[in-house]
């Protein structure tokens, strides 16, 4: 609806949009053309919003198109500033000198500059129709500046963003009586456009802000999770060297004294007169029995923690040797297969394979009650695998994390381990039908060179017992 710009004027100087235009003897072909113009500039517009990219490029064509495609004598566009105390020209086609030589219109009523029609309508919420400028003008800065124009009528239409008044859309045309009803609609309906298209780029602006938020995130997210990866990379190191040199220590410190105590041992016995000796010799057998028993745990715990053949032999004999151990310890027997020509790895990922092979036999003897369990090293053109398997009670894989189902800890350690090198880790299971460990790791195209052997007589050295 068009408001009519006050209510204590005459009536015969101002119209509604619902009243009948005056047509100052013009007729009905003047009228027509006139439309046909004015549609011809809504199309332009209409077609501008399709292809703008900004509100600053839909401003610039609807202010063009009501200048060059219509009788309208000056077309300017303003938008109010953050504190709503100005309205600020953002673009502005036709007789522009002399009436807007401002950089900004003033919205308080009580300045003059308050006073002309279109901060009126923004201040006022309104959509202001005014066919005689001369009359009608309250302020007589704003009234002289129109008819020094040539400026004869008025249209100000306010433009919407999110439902709310924003800026204004002002047409002067240049004599009285220049907007009758058919034209202010068609003008209203290109405020309409303006503001539906201002509201597409605010969506857009809000959709581009939001993805680069969420692409800020999610590098933010990325670099956290390398950050993550690299801190767990850096605290398996640390528990392998901690492991390494706990192993170390133990058996540095353990041995030679359980050495020294078997020689003591004997040379006690040697020294014992006979009666005695036979007095003792069955509690000289049980302490020699405890030295063996603590000798061979000792190194069992030293295997665990690190097996010194994984520094100086590589994977291949340290599995042959854990899986020897393992079936002196539980009774189930392991078959471990390796191809021939298999090569060394990286001491680090060497170590990954280790330790999930170690995971999945320790789950095998606790929870699968497995009669047969087989390791399994593949060299394929690219990858190498490893695979664990055994004839177990397995589990439903898809229950896991559901309820009560929570994953172990050596699930997640072997997946995790897997992971940081590189792997890919999978697990396949089947109530009653058995386990199988897959590790799978892609070999670069140009892979580093293995680690170098130290030097076998180092580990025999280190291993060596003193009988």
């Amino acid at each position: 609806m068009i408001f009519p710009a006050s209510q204590d004027d005459e009536p015969d100087a101002r119209t509604s949009a619902g009243s009948t235009a005056r047509t100052g003897g013009r007729g009905a072909a003047t009228r027509l053309r006139k439309q046909m113009r004015l549609r011809n500039a809504i199309a332009i517009t209409n077609r501008a919003i399709i292809r703008s990219h900004s509100p600053a490029e839909v401003y610039r064509a609807v202010c063009r198109a009501c200048v060059e495609q219509t009788d309208v004598k000056l077309a300017w566009i303003g938008v109010a500033d953050e504190a709503g105390e100005r309205l600020v020209p953002v673009e502005v086609a036709g007789a522009s000198g002399g009436y807007l030589d401002d950089d900004a219109i003033l919205l308080a009523p009580e300045n003059p500059e308050g006073l002309e029609p279109a901060a009126v309508a923004f201040r006022e919420r309104r959509a202001y129709f005014c066919n005689d400028l001369a009359r009608d003008v309250a302020s007589p800065i704003w009234r002289e500046r129109a008819a020094a124009k040539g400026l004869r009528a008025l249209i100000a239409l306010p433009l919407l963003r999110g439902g709310v008044p924003y800026g204004m859309l002002a047409a002067y045309g240049p004599e009285r009586n220049f907007f009758d009803p058919d034209s202010a609609e068609m003008l209203l309906d290109m405020a309409d456009n303006i503001s539906f298209a201002i509201d597409q780029f605010d969506r857009a602006e809000a959709r581009r802000q939001a993805e680069e938020r969420l692409r800020a995130s999610l590098e933010e997210r990325e670099h956290h999770a390398e950050r993550c990866e690299s801190l767990s990379r850096r605290l398996v190191a640390l528990q392998e060297n901690e492991r390494r040199g706990l192993a170390r220590e133990l058996h540095d410190r353990a041995n030679p004294n359980l050495a020294a105590i078997k020689l003591i041992l004997g040379s006690v016995e040697k020294a014992l007169p006979p009666p005695v000796l036979e007095t003792v010799r069955p509690m000289l057998l049980d302490v020699k029995g405890l030295l063996n028993d603590t000798a061979t745990g000792i190194r069992e715990i030293c295997a665990d923690l690190r097996p010194t053949l994984l520094d100086y032999t590589g994977l291949v004999p340290t599995l042959e040797s854990y899986t020897e151990l393992f079936m002196k310890r539980t009774g189930v027997p392991v078959r471990l297969r390796v191809p021939s020509g298999w090569s060394r790895l990286e001491l680090d990922v060497e170590c990954m394979f280790f330790r999930v092979a170690q995971e999945a036999l320790t789950n095998c003897a606790k929870h699968a009650c497995a009669r047969n369990v087989e390791v399994e090293l593949i060299q394929e053109e690219g990858r190498r695998i490893l695979a664990v398997r055994d004839d177990g009670f397995g589990f439903d894989v898809a229950a896991l994390g559901q309820g009560a189902n929570a994953p172990g800890l050596g699930l997640i350690s072997m997946r995790e381990r897997a992971e940081f090198a590189g792997a890919e880790f999978s697990l396949a299971s089947h109530p009653m039908r058995g386990t199988e460990v897959r590790v799978i790791l892609q070999e670069p195209a140009e892979a580093n060179a293995a680690q170098p052997l130290r030097p076998l007589e180092e580990y025999r050295k280190d291993c060596s017992e003193t009988t």
